[in-house]
């Protein structure tokens, strides 16, 4: 049913007042059936206060084209707290294009609430009262005396396409306000004011404002809190894809300095512009608008903050500001991808901290605070990747194969898990960590494993294909060097294009290449491409530490740092010390464990101590995994402003050129001493051959007694490293020998002759 306040009375002169018409039609609306429709023509209505409660037996949706207009006497605007207000109505809409204006340069110059706290209230333009499952869209509202629109104990509320405009001079003339609700939702709105764009009090839960334009104004804040006892805390709130113009603050929250208990947590802010802020990201715990506040330490708890992906300028130096309690220190605040400048006067852009709790204990002991959990668990995987080239450059594969062979085999795997193991991290949840989210770590680090091995192995079966069986793959060095060089770079760029793990596709593309495509060549092709190969990783890793050589001398990210040097070098011997530490209790342990479950296998070598000893330093030498990890981590697109960020790429510079120059010069007298040059030779020629027999040795026999294949079975892993040719690996090379060669390529393997 449609009601026209036209029909009823209503007269769109501007001058009349309308409220007895529009309580009237509301309460015919209210009590009919149905869906109703109140429609408000074109014309400008003037309206006093009016007050619209339900509960109705039907939907009402208020269908407003023309404007309303706020009455300006004394007696309508002085100590009365509302304009517009619905309560209690269920399922309402507000719709159509039209305007409300709130007359509000009639009554600012009355509004003294900032410096008089027994200031008399002026009215807020539309209030919402114990409204649930509603929407407002497509509205304007304009000039409002107080609050343009405030949202109390509603819930399951929508806003979307809403204007709101008011002067940036204008006081307390917050956008939307909301308070003790639930399941709000503001989209893709612009609100430009003299207050908060948007602001939530004591009791707001999933609040979510998405594609909302705010400026002039105060930003998005939460608070003021604490002003109270016994306030509802504020939690779920999720702010993305706005866009800050022009504003006093971006992202505030905000308490009473000597404030009641409660607790802020599980607020979400990402993909955010900023664009001249003042304040970008802050948080205030001795919030004080006034001289007259109490001093103290704020009670209200903020944790679970997460900050992502926000860029822009700030009008201040500080375009980070965190101020929190002493008594009660903000815990797991996560910045990731801030990239905010400053132009002005004062120097390059910085941040302050206050009473932050680091996720971890160490670093905050040693002055350092401000990582997050998921920061402190990328540091880990950072760092667990090794250099092991100069290790190898001292060691002779002929003199100690097996401690050769285990060198260069975690060097070239550990590259790769730590790049996989970093990727998995960076879609942890880190705020709720449990069993469940273990699981899921481990799930993504086995997916990206797992997928990237294949990946790798596909391009490298292709490759050797083409090689082998297309025409234009054959025969002509450009063309056999060209391909191969190109499909491994191409099997990394569509892993890195699929998000999986490049290092670890372009390896085990390089593999099956090796396996299968280096015997497609020709000879020239081979000796080309084998120096080819060894010239661009030569280029490639002089560039890299060139790279880590001129960012040692970025003066701008030294000072970036507000740490004194005693801390800086306490920082520097921690991460050393726990480089040394963590390799040794990594390194140790297993060896004693290869050697105790191979103590009954017949093996010529042990790993020794001294080998141990050397499998251990070569992984102390960090390189430039190490480094790219670091600046995908704490830097946009190479660049970051942020002190923290700043810090741990130099701590990371200095334990890589640290690592590299001091325990690389070290690396080759140590060897030497360990492992003098004719102990070696003398274990060489000491060492036994293996018996022909055992080379196709099956893991089980039937024709031999239940005794010995158990004997058999429990010795087949000392077997399948120390004679791969034997046991599982004799049917892989039938197999290779069988099928995959003769389409690969690659020399058949005679087995009667092994």
């Amino acid at each position: 049913m449609v009601f026209n306040v036209m029909k009823d009375g209503a007269i769109a002169d501007g001058n009349t007042d309308n409220s007895k018409v529009f309580q009237n039609v509301f309460n015919k609306a209210c009590q009919s059936e149905g869906r109703n429709l109140v429609l408000i023509p074109r014309g400008t209505y003037m309206l006093a206060p009016i007050v619209m409660k339900g509960p109705c037996k039907g939907q009402v949706e208020f269908h407003i084209i023309g404007t309303l207009k706020a009455l300006i006497d004394e007696t309508s605007t002085i100590d009365i707290n509302h304009w517009i207000t619905f309560q209690y109505v269920d399922r309402l809409v507000l719709s159509g294009r039209g305007k409300l204006d709130g007359q509000g340069p009639s009554a600012w110059d009355d509004n003294s609430c900032s410096k008089n706290p027994n200031c008399k209230a002026l009215p807020i333009s539309l209030r919402f009262d114990f409204v649930t499952n509603s929407r407002i869209t497509q509205l304007t509202s304009m000039n409002s005396k107080n609050a343009h629109v405030n949202v109390f104990a509603c819930k399951d509320m929508k806003f979307d396409h809403i204007h709101i405009i008011a002067p940036k001079d204008s006081p307390n003339t917050d956008g939307i306000h909301i308070g003790s609700s639930s399941n709000i939702q503001i989209l893709d709105s612009t609100i430009a004011t003299g207050d908060d764009c948007v602001s939530m009090s004591p009791g707001s839960k999933n609040i979510n404002i998405r594609n909302v334009t705010c400026g002039p104004g105060h930003g998005i804040s939460v608070g003021s809190l604490g002003g109270g006892p016994n306030e509802e805390d504020v939690s779920g709130l999720t702010v993305t894809n706005c866009t800050f113009i022009g504003t006093q603050n971006g992202l505030r929250v905000k308490t009473w300095a000597r404030s009641y208990a409660s607790s802020v947590f599980n607020l979400t802010f990402e993909d955010i512009i900023m664009d001249n802020v003042n304040n970008p990201i802050i948080i205030d715990q001795q919030y004080c608008p006034s001289r007259n506040c109490e001093k103290g330490d704020s009670q209200v708890q903020i944790r679970d903050v997460k900050y992502g992906n926000i860029r822009g300028t700030s009008s201040s130096k500080i375009a980070v500001a965190f101020d929190c309690s002493q008594g009660k220190p903000c815990e797991k605040i996560e910045l990731n991808n801030i990239n905010l400048t400053y132009h002005g006067a004062e120097g390059a852009v910085a941040s302050s901290c206050s009473n932050v709790k680091g996720s971890w204990w160490l670093f905050p002991k040693l002055g350092f605070v401000g990582l997050t959990a998921r920061e402190y668990l990328a540091i880990g995987t950072i760092f667990s990747s090794t250099d092991t080239v100069c290790t190898l450059q001292v060691l002779h594969q002929d003199e100690t194969p097996l401690l050769y062979s285990l060198v260069f085999g975690e060097g070239v795997v550990n590259d790769a898990t730590s790049v996989v193991l970093f990727n998995a991290i960076q879609k942890l949840d880190v705020s709720r960590v449990d069993g469940r989210t273990v699981l899921h770590v481990i799930g993504d680090f086995f997916y990206l494993f797992l997928t990237s091995t294949a990946l790798g192995v596909i391009a490298g079966l292709v490759a050797a294909y083409i090689l082998k069986t297309l025409y234009f793959g054959r025969h002509s060095s450009i063309r056999e060097i060209s391909l191969m060089i190109l499909i491994a770079y191409l099997s990394y760029m569509l892993a890195e294009l699929l998000q999986l793990s490049g290092i670890l596709t372009v390896f085990f593309c390089g593999i099956l290449m090796s396996h299968y495509a280096w015997y497609d060549v020709t000879d020239s092709s081979r000796i080309t491409t084998r120096h080819v190969f060894a010239t661009m990783s030569f280029i490639a890793e002089t560039f890299i530490f060139l790279y880590v050589g001129m960012d040692a001398f970025d003066i701008e990210k030294w000072k970036m740092t507000k740490l004194s040097f005693g801390t800086l070098m306490a920082i520097y011997s921690t991460l050393i010390f726990l480089i040394l530490l963590g390799r040794a209790a990594f390194v140790f342990p297993l060896s004693a464990l290869s050697n105790y479950l191979n103590r009954k296998a017949e093996r010529t070598e042990v790993i020794t101590f001294k080998h141990q000893i050397i499998i251990w330093w070569a992984g102390l030498m960090r390189g430039a995994v190490s480094i790219a990890l670091a600046f995908k981590q704490f830097t946009y697109s190479g660049v970051t402003w942020d002190p923290i960020s700043g810090t741990m790429i130099t701590n990371t510079i200095i334990v890589v050129l640290f690592s590299t120059l001091v325990f690389g010069f070290i690396t080759k007298p140590l060897i030497s001493y360990l492992i003098p040059h004719h102990k070696t030779i003398k274990i060489r020629l000491g060492e036994s051959v293996v018996p022909k027999d055992d080379l196709n040795v099956p893991l089980l026999s039937f024709e031999e007694s239940t005794a010995t294949n158990i004997g058999r079975a429990r010795d087949s892993l000392s077997l399948l490293i120390e004679r791969p040719i034997s046991t599982i690996h004799s049917y892989w090379r039938k197999f290779d020998d069988s099928y995959m060669r003769p389409i690969f390529g690659g020399p058949v393997t005679n087995q009667s002759q092994c």
